[in-house]
């Protein structure tokens, strides 16, 4: 059995290219348009999980990044997330980032699946993986709505595909 995995991102107040991140996982039996297992963390005094199964995406959700589907079954996956940390620990930070945040969380987890062989590869560079996700996906996403319809053929490659209601990117 495998699970459907996706990047999620949404708006934040901090400005165009600037991102929350959380994971999304998917049974493919269920549509994005049912209530999900969505999986972060949140600074509150401190970075905090803040994971629930049943959630319904909506706004300031911008869009999803459509991972390769993982080789192995949801139940395995929640359980593993739910036993990944929060806070940085001994974790290194991005290059070129000055704090811990939710993309760093989103990446180590994403890695930690990868050691599982649950995906075929690893992330690879977690710097170039960020940079990959956050300035060509999500900011190019974010521009080509902002432009409107009548310049969706310049940001064609970017606009991804509506999937249930939920505008889906791959990572290609």
């Amino acid at each position: 059995m495998h699970s459907n995995i996706y990047i999620a991102l949404y708006n934040t107040e901090d400005g165009e290219g600037k991102y929350h991140w959380a994971l999304i996982i998917r049974d493919p039996e269920h549509k994005l348009s049912e209530p999900l297992c969505v999986y972060q963390i949140v600074k509150k005094k401190k970075w905090e999980t803040n994971h629930d199964g049943g959630a319904r995406l909506s706004a300031p959700l911008l869009c999803l990044i459509e991972m390769p589907s993982l080789e192995t079954n949801p139940k395995e996956v929640d359980a593993f997330i739910r036993q990944q940390p929060a806070g940085q620990g001994s974790s290194a930070l991005l290059r070129g980032q000055k704090g811990w945040s939710s993309a760093h969380w989103v990446i180590r987890t994403l890695e930690g699946m990868a050691e599982l062989r649950w995906f075929e590869e690893s992330v690879g560079d977690h710097a170039d993986f960020y940079d990959y996700i956050a300035n060509v996906k999500g900011k190019n996403y974010e521009q080509g709505v902002a432009a409107g319809p009548e310049f969706a053929h310049v940001y064609g490659a970017h606009m991804g595909i509506t999937v249930d209601g939920i505008r889906v990117l791959d990572t290609m």
